[in-house]
């Protein structure tokens, strides 16, 4: 009885590692994706693949209507941060370092928390913040059909469709704190340039 025992215990193991090894050769393909979508300077695929693996990465869409339940009940978005804070910091660079390899340093999320960072010192009220954030980085400017490297400003990719699906709502005060907070995650893994 234990030898048939062991023998489950045993293929459960084997059953979590296959799992937990499926799960690394899909993040793995995820992250070749990109690699080969921003090769092509696909830039709109790529910014809805870096979406994706935002996403995934945070594993947001198990933890959102929590974050909202508990902002709900509290009236504070206290949790907010969560998501973006388990982010690990070797995965937030490789997506990060992908965009800076391709595009010669002009696009990535630790170009964006450079500007965001830089624009911050001018303002103190939050919405002119992001107002004038949003401006430089021409996020305003929605759905180009194509376009090489220089048709685009720097700091433009990726744009802002990671943070709009992080948000429950459109913009507001939600919108920009997943900014804000993904880009204090940058701070804390030291991606600065």
């Amino acid at each position: 009885m234990t030898h048939i025992r062991e023998k489950w215990v045993l293929l459960g193991l084997c059953g979590l590692l296959a799992g937990y090894q499926l799960i690394q050769l899909i993040q793995l393909s995820h992250y070749n994706r990109l690699d080969a979508l921003l090769a092509a300077q696909n830039w709109q695929e790529a910014d809805r693949q870096t979406t994706r693996i935002i996403l995934q990465e945070t594993r947001w869409g198990l933890s959102n209507a929590q974050v909202w339940g508990m902002a709900l009940l509290s009236g504070e978005l206290t949790g907010w941060y969560d998501p973006i804070h388990r982010y690990p910091c070797s995965k937030l660079q490789r997506l990060d370092g992908l965009w800076l390899q391709h595009s010669g340093g002009r696009f990535g999320l630790s170009v964006q928390q450079q500007i965001f960072e830089r624009v911050a010192k001018q303002f103190n009220d939050e919405f002119d913040l992001y107002g004038a954030f949003e401006h430089e980085v021409q996020w305003t400017r929605r759905n180009p059909s194509v376009g090489g490297l220089s048709e685009f400003p720097v700091g433009h990719f990726p744009s802002q469709d990671w943070v709009q699906a992080t948000t429950v709502v459109g913009k507001g005060e939600p919108w920009m704190l997943s900014a804000k907070y993904l880009y204090d995650r940058i701070q804390e893994c030291q991606m600065a340039q």
